[in-house]
């Protein structure tokens, strides 16, 4: 059994943190990578959204720092490092988006939407279906996301393209494009999210 846990994690091409977790699913929550703390969920109620808070591992459920509200579902994706959260929000039928939370730091989260890639991307692809997926931490500080959708304008296509964002200065960089983010890489010119 050992033996194909680990083949599945091999192929998979990721660690453990890459997986994350996604809300509302089977679980209440889910633990940073060193164990300090704990993103609870909270099922909605008649006047709130499904709602994702952070507190110290071990403490009641309800007495954690509000992270996110959101309508339908959210993929938790922790650094590392236990130092940030990669909350993928997808919010509507033709958009997703990334919120960037530093544990215990302030100003507030980071949003990373459809505008945070479109100076890599065509007008078309970044105003129609356009979604947003924090794939996974390269470490603490940089963050793999998959922008993907379809234009609603003429030409119609799809896309599917993968960025590397470096969080603390914002420099996002595109990794792989079209078909590979289908085998082949193409670098391209760095640009600053937000």
């Amino acid at each position: 059994m050992q033996r194909f846990l680990l083949s599945l994690a091999l192929l998979s091409g990721c660690d453990a943190f890459c997986a994350g977790s996604r809300f509302p699913g089977a679980a209440e929550g889910c633990s940073s990578p060193d164990g300090h703390f704990w993103v609870s969920y909270i099922p909605p109620s008649e006047s709130e959204s499904h709602r994702l808070q952070i507190g110290v591992a071990g403490a009641p459920k309800y007495h954690g720092r509000p992270l996110l509200g959101f309508n339908r579902s959210c993929d938790v994706l922790w650094s590392p490092d236990s130092k940030r959260l990669a909350l993928t929000d997808w919010g509507g039928s033709d958009y997703s988006e990334i919120v960037l939370v530093e544990v215990g730091k302030e100003p507030g989260p980071v949003t990373l939407g459809a505008q945070s890639f479109e100076k890599m991307m065509t007008w078309e692809e970044s105003h129609g279906h356009c979604y947003c997926e924090a794939v996974q931490w390269l470490d603490g500080d940089r963050l793999q996301v998959r922008v993907f959708g379809h234009a609603d304008q003429a030409p119609l296509h799809e896309f599917d393209y993968r960025f590397m964002v470096h969080v603390p200065s914002g420099l996002v960089t595109l990794s792989l494009k079209g078909e590979e983010a289908n085998h082949t890489a193409e670098p391209g010119s760095p640009s600053r999210a937000g």
